[in-house]
C-alpha cells in the first residue's frame, strides 16, 4: 500500500539524505506559517481592542500619525508575541498539521522526552 506509514515500513526502506532534508524544510516552511498565522491572529484581536477603548489616547494623542504608529505598534506586538510562542495558537496548529508532513527518519531515542515536552503534549491532548 503506497500511503501506508507503519514503522516497519519506514525502517525497511532506507531514507535519503535529500528526503530527510525535504522534510525539514517542509517542517520550517509549515512552523514559519503558523507563527505568521498566529501574528496576524493577534494582529487582528489588537486591532479590534483598540476599537472598542475610548477615542483618543492620553499618552499619543489622536492624530492621524499617532494612530498609524500605534497600528505599527500593534504589528509588532503581535509578531513578537508569535515568535515567542506567548500565544501558544501556532504551536496547537503545528502539532494538528504536522501529521500530513512526510514522516522523518525513525532514529532510536536518544534520552527518555523531558517533563517539558510530556507536558505540551499533555496540553495538547486536552485542547482538542
Amino acid at each position: 500500500m503506497p500511503g501506508d506509514v507503519s514503522l516497519n515500513n519506514l525502517m525497511a526502506r532506507p531514507v535519503s539524505k535529500d528526503a530527510t532534508t525535504d522534510a525539514l524544510k517542509q517542517r520550517d516552511r509549515l512552523k514559519k506559517a503558523t507563527q505568521e498565522f498566529e501574528a496576524v491572529f493577534v494582529g487582528q484581536l489588537l486591532k479590534e481592542m483598540r476599537k472598542s477603548m475610548t477615542p483618543g489616547n492620553k499618552l499619543l494623542g489622536s492624530s492621524r500619525e499617532s494612530k498609524q504608529f500605534q497600528e505599527m505598534f500593534d504589528d509588532s506586538l503581535s509578531r513578537d508575541l508569535s515568535h515567542n510562542g506567548s500565544f501558544g495558537l501556532a504551536k496547537v496548529l503545528y502539532k494538528r498539521m504536522e501529521k500530513w508532513l512526510p514522516p522523518l527518519p525513525v532514529a532510536a531515542p536518544s534520552s527518555p522526552p523531558t517533563l517539558s515536552e510530556m507536558d505540551l503534549d499533555r496540553e495538547i491532548e486536552n485542547v482538542s
